[in-house]
């Protein structure tokens, strides 16, 4: 019964550092994607302000991944919020170029339908 039983304890432990290697593997991985996502927002043509806010959240979510116990939702939270930024930075610069677009038709029109003096 003993050898039966310390079996079973040496299967439990090797479980147990099985999951610890592939929680660091997992955390090594999301450091990886998150320092070329940091690098993507570097090169971009955002602002310094709009770089500053993403690499806030992404500083959050990376040091969460270096964790030894890593906090899975909190990175969640944290890339959401990339996100959520990138989408509505997005959508902010769809509104100006539709604005422009719209202003410059307006210049046209205005230039060929209505006589200058």
């Amino acid at each position: 019964m003993s050898v039966a039983r310390a079996g079973r304890d040496l299967v439990q432990s090797q479980s147990g550092e099985n999951a610890g290697q592939q929680q660091d593997i997992m955390g090594t991985q999301v450091i990886t994607l998150l320092e070329q996502l940091r690098k993507a927002i570097e090169a971009s043509g955002l602002t310094a302000d709009q770089k500053e806010e993403l690499q806030d959240y992404l500083k959050a979510a990376k040091r969460e991944a270096g964790k030894e116990s890593l906090d899975k939702d909190l990175i969640g939270k944290n890339l959401k919020n990339v996100g959520e930024t990138m989408k509505n930075l997005k959508e902010t610069a769809i509104a100006a170029i539709t604005s422009q677009t719209a202003i410059g038709k307006t210049r046209r029109f205005t230039i060929n339908v209505l006589p200058t003096s």
